[in-house]
């Protein structure tokens, strides 16, 4: 399944890359064309140039950077669900590793209790164990090392 999420997702890429590289250059003599259309060295006149001009715009360079516009925008809202959805995972698998720690440890835990239980940063730990102190009503105490030590009701 990961293997065609990814296909997919590569398929996506490039699409987006091909109608981008089509479009826009396009999108820009077209423009350039239909302002002075002396510089197409077409010989209709120049109300007709425009027209001429006016409808490829319209007909390949903006819907070629609209659908590789589109194509960019949906893989970075691809991109932001699944790291959300990697965030929760990674949540819930500290909260999980927390309450296992609170009970063994008999509702009292530091920072480094946390960290080595959880492997992540001391500093990833603190704010995780911030979060749940206020979310339990956890109260505090420093013991003679200097150590925090959070405290939770069980």
């Amino acid at each position: 399944m990961k293997f065609i999420k990814a296909t997919i997702k590569l398929i996506k890429k490039i699409l987006a890359g091909f109608f981008l590289l089509l479009g826009v250059p396009l999108l820009i003599l077209c423009i350039v064309f239909i302002i002075n259309p002396d510089l197409a060295g077409s010989p209709p006149s120049s109300t007709e140039a425009r027209t001429i001009w006016v409808t490829v715009l319209l007909t390949i360079p903006i819907p070629s950077t609209a659908i590789g516009s589109y194509l960019v925008w949906s893989i970075v809202q691809q991109n932001k669900r699944e790291a959300q959805r990697e965030q929760e995972k990674e949540d819930q698998r500290l909260r999980k590793i927390f309450f296992n720690l609170v009970q063994q440890q008999g509702g009292e835990i530091t920072v480094f209790q946390f960290s080595v239980a959880a492997q992540i940063s001391g500093k990833l730990a603190r704010k995780y164990l911030d979060k749940f102190a206020g979310e339990y009503n956890a109260t505090f105490r420093v013991d003679n090392r200097g150590n925090v030590i959070y405290t939770f009701i069980l």
